[in-house]
């Protein structure tokens, strides 16, 4: 995959002071940069061991931008989580929470349309607003690092 359809870039998504916006008006912000998405939720186990090596990641790389995709199912919990995990570990980035939560039923085209399997999920998209790995677990894949 290449690019997202545009059902998908159409999906609302909240930001933490409650604006609602799409995944497009994400990634268009973010256009001449190189940015990853990570989808996560407060709740998973190995999206919390992940952030010591996103926060690595980030120091390596400060160029690379960052957005936050919450699959929690529960909004309260998701701004725990941005508390308790985000912050203590300074990561860098933008928040965001589908209402939706992991939603496999139809309700969210984003997370259909990327096979949503397994979280943390990294996707990286390129300066010209390309997806270049639609489909990564750990920050450290190899095809991340190659394509950056």
């Amino acid at each position: 995959m290449t690019s997202f359809s545009k059902e998908a870039l159409d999906q609302p998504i909240h930001a933490t002071g409650g604006s609602i916006t799409t995944v497009e008006n994400i990634i268009k912000a973010y256009e001449g940069q190189v940015l990853i998405i990570e989808v996560w939720a407060s709740w998973c186990p190995d999206c919390i061991k992940s952030l010591f090596k996103v926060k690595k990641f980030q120091e390596k790389y400060p160029e690379v931008k960052f957005v936050f995709f919450s699959v929690d199912d529960d909004e309260d919990k998701w701004k725990t989580g941005l508390v308790k995990y985000i912050d203590k570990f300074e990561i860098e980035g933008m928040q965001y929470h589908f209402k939706t939560g992991w939603d496999n039923t139809g309700d969210n085209i984003f997370i259909d349309e990327v096979g949503l399997d397994w979280i943390p999920r990294y996707i990286l998209i390129g300066r010209d607003g390309q997806i270049l790995v639609d489909y990564a677990k750990s920050i450290d894949d190899k095809n991340i690092l190659e394509n950056l």
